[in-house]
């Protein structure tokens, strides 16, 4: 039991020497990896005739901005369009449909950041609607 104490103090002091090293320049630039690569957009799964809106989310508390958002490449699901930075509609048949999103001139912690596109999928469950002539 007295080995198993030991080895956990040793482990405990190799953390604490280890994140001592490490410099506030290193801090911020992991920082700012982590903001960037926390974009996503949630609410992207679907159900044929059921609204649906998917919007943009970034790991920055206090809140992040852009300046501007678009469409790059892709396809959106039918009956999906983009409004502003948001995907909103009824999708009208089932599938997976991806596009690109760029984001320009990000700002997290009044910091601005470089532009990032993310890759947005869409499942969409269900069947399709047939249209009654």
């Amino acid at each position: 039991m007295r080995f198993i104490h030991y080895v956990l103090v040793i482990a405990a002091l190799f953390m604490l020497i280890g994140c001592a090293g490490v410099s506030e320049s290193d801090q911020r630039d992991y920082e700012k990896k982590q903001f960037l690569y926390s974009i996503k957009y949630e609410g992207t799964h679907g159900q044929v005739g059921y609204h649906m809106n998917a919007r943009p989310r970034a790991n920055c508390p206090g809140g992040w901005k852009y300046g501007s958002v678009e469409m790059s490449d892709g396809t959106l699901p039918p009956g999906i369009h983009m409004k502003g930075s948001t995907f909103e509609g009824t999708p009208q048949q089932p599938g997976d449909w991806g596009v690109f999103v760029k984001f320009s001139k990000l700002k997290c912690h009044d910091e601005i950041y470089t532009d990032k596109t993310v890759y947005v999928e869409f499942h969409i469950k269900g069947i399709a609607v047939k249209r009654v002539r």
